[in-house]
């Protein structure tokens, strides 16, 4: 039987402004704090939703200017396990290196990120992307993701299939 994940990914920008009343007098405020959230997002998949999580594969890579990661081969908790059938949900990537961090469709059996789409990560940055069951399927011709580092560096990458 395979795993089963409770997932909640987290979109949030959540920001405490102090305010300085005597600055402001007229601010129709009832206190010198507020916290910013008008756009934060929290998707919940937890078990026994449409597109359950059924795959985590959390890794660092931390050499080299360019290579392949193949959705049928990846490190996970159990060791090594292939996401074929199932579709990338979501993906994060954290540079931590001082290059420009590049993952896009494999040149040879590629998964498609989308119609000519690619995710750049500038040095220190991080992104992160929710695809609600609108991309393919994992499959033996649809399978690797090919990155690029204009320095090597370390990027630590999160997938969830589903």
């Amino acid at each position: 039987m395979p795993n089963t994940f409770d997932s909640v990914i987290k979109f949030e920008a959540t920001t405490r402004e102090i305010i300085d009343l005597a600055a402001f007098p007229s601010a129709p405020l009832t206190a010198s704090i507020v916290r910013h959230t008008q756009f934060n997002k929290i998707v919940a998949l937890p078990v026994g939703a449409t597109v359950p999580i059924t795959f985590a594969s959390y890794f660092r890579i931390t050499a080299g200017t360019s290579g392949t990661i193949d959705l049928t081969s990846l490190a996970c908790v159990a060791g090594t396990l292939s996401a074929v059938g199932l579709r990338l949900q979501f993906i994060r990537l954290v540079n931590t290196g001082t290059g420009v961090f590049t993952l896009n469709e494999g040149a040879a059996n590629g998964y498609s990120l989308g119609t000519n789409q690619k995710i750049v990560v500038p040095p220190g940055a991080m992104a992160q992307i929710y695809f609600p069951d609108v991309l393919g399927d994992v499959a033996a011709a649809d399978r690797i993701l090919d990155w690029a580092n204009t320095i090597a560096g370390t990027v630590e990458i999160t997938i969830l299939c589903g």
